[in-house]
């Protein structure tokens, strides 16, 4: 798990939309501009119904993200679709390294 000072508060969320750069079967990767690098992971009830998919889901992102994340002014919001809790870590690794190599 990310630490506090990496993830997002409600108050980083008002009057500011993420805008999505990235787009694949598993998930999609929105960016914001703020002053320090932070992540946040959306998972609706619609698109995982159990809680406990919602937060392993949210596990394995922050813990993908905190290996492989370089440090850079922009903010990352996850956004995972259904399914996304049955894939492999490795592919789950591999999308999200592919949305930060498209960034840079």
């Amino acid at each position: 798990m990310l630490p506090k000072s990496k993830r997002f508060t409600k108050e980083d969320f008002q009057g500011k939309r993420p805008k999505v750069f990235f787009r694949s079967d598993i998930l999609d990767i929105a960016g914001l501009t703020l002053p320090s690098q932070k992540f946040a992971c959306v998972t609706s009830k619609k698109t995982l119904r159990r809680a406990v998919d919602r937060n392993l889901i949210k596990r394995r992102i922050f813990g993908v993200v905190s290996e492989v994340s370089k440090p850079t002014d922009i903010s990352f919001v996850f956004y995972p679709k259904k399914g996304s809790s049955t894939i492999p870590d490795s592919q789950l690794r591999e999308e999200i390294q592919k949305a930060f190599a498209t960034l840079h």
